[in-house]
């Protein structure tokens, strides 16, 4: 069996970003931005977001006690784009999903955040 092209990996990933930021943004108390570019094929395989009263440290943190999963935390290299979506005292969490990642991370990731946010 061939492995999959670079277009096929990205296209499974962008898939995976897009459940994510969809499940998560339908939780309440939660802020996601990214997943997609919109009116475009597709950005990076990346969101970010916010749970409201808790920091993104703490986020990050929880997730990574609770279901193994491994994110950052914080503004990510780009401090100045967190002035202008509102996160300028704290950042963000960040989610980057790539060729190892299943839909099992996103229910990982999607289910620890419900928990959370109780």
């Amino acid at each position: 069996r061939a492995a999959p092209t670079h277009c096929a990996l990205l296209t499974a990933c962008r898939q995976l970003a897009r459940d994510c930021r969809d499940q998560l943004a339908a939780i309440s108390g939660v802020r996601v931005w990214g997943g997609d570019v919109p009116g475009g094929e597709g950005g990076p395989p990346i969101l970010s977001f916010v749970v409201e009263g808790f920091s993104p440290v703490e986020t990050a943190a929880l997730l990574e006690q609770i279901a193994g999963v491994q994110v950052r935390a914080g503004f990510h290299c780009a401090a100045a784009i967190h002035q202008y979506l509102g996160t300028a005292t704290a950042g963000t969490v960040r989610v980057a999903f790539g060729p190892f990642n299943t839909s099992e991370d996103v229910a990982a990731v999607v289910t620890t955040v419900e928990a959370i946010v109780g």
